[in-house]
């Protein structure tokens, strides 16, 4: 064997104590984590994802309702009771003008022992009125007393007058006997059912007319009057 020199003797020393020391500092590191990992776990790390906070949504403001305006319903009035027309009543011999007709200039026409005329009944008033078509004829002496009295009309139509209206009716007298002295003015009267005795205007202050001659014995009273229903 060759003799080694002390230089690489000193050599090789240097590098087993640094390789022992190497191997004591691994030795002693591996007991140091041994130790730990033994004595302390590695705790486990969670990781939590946080939950974003709940924006609550915007609670919409009512929409106000539009104000619907109630018109009222008239409160209905009670139809009015109608009223029953006017009831018009018999004309009033005031408001009534009974005038004798001239006919040729004159009132009565002759004929054998007979007279005839026409009257005018007119109703003078501003109101309507009603008559019986029928009236009772009487021949007036000039001293009111009566001449000649025709029938009673009994029962018959009723006509009404409106103001200013007129009717119209022929009278004829006949066989008057034993007559009271005559005076003038000789008139003819009208007794109307519901209104009373109306008196035609005689034809003049003089007038005659209207008294027949006696067709019979003119020792007996008597005589005759008629008249047609008034009309328009």
């Amino acid at each position: 064997m060759h003799a080694h020199s002390p230089a690489r003797r000193s050599r090789e020393r240097r590098a087993a104590r640094s390789a022992s020391l190497g191997l004591i500092a691994m030795l002693v590191l591996g007991a140091a984590i041994a130790g730990c990992s033994g004595a302390t776990k590695t705790p486990k790390v969670l990781f939590v994802t946080p939950t974003p906070p709940v924006t609550p949504s915007p609670t919409p403001s009512p929409t106000p309702s539009p104000t619907i305006q109630v018109t009222p319903s008239p409160t209905p009035k009670p139809s009015p009771t109608p009223k029953p027309p006017p009831t018009i009543g018999p004309c009033y011999g005031s408001n009534l003008q009974i005038t004798i007709m001239l006919q040729g200039g004159l009132a009565w026409q002759s004929g054998t022992g007979h007279e005839m005329a026409t009257f005018q009944l007119k109703n003078t008033s501003s109101a309507s009125c009603v008559i019986a078509s029928k009236s009772q004829p009487l021949l007036l002496n000039g001293n009111s007393a009566i001449l000649i009295s025709g029938a009673a009309p009994g029962s018959s139509p009723m006509l009404m007058l409106a103001p200013n209206a007129t009717m119209m009716a022929s009278v004829q007298t006949s066989n008057l006997c034993a007559a009271p002295p005559i005076v003038a003015p000789v008139q003819v009267g009208f007794v109307m059912p519901g209104t009373g005795l109306v008196i035609a205007a005689p034809a003049s202050p003089t007038d005659l007319g209207g008294v027949p001659s006696c067709m019979g014995d003119n020792t007996v009273p008597a005589g005759d009057i008629e008249m047609t229903s008034w009309a328009p």
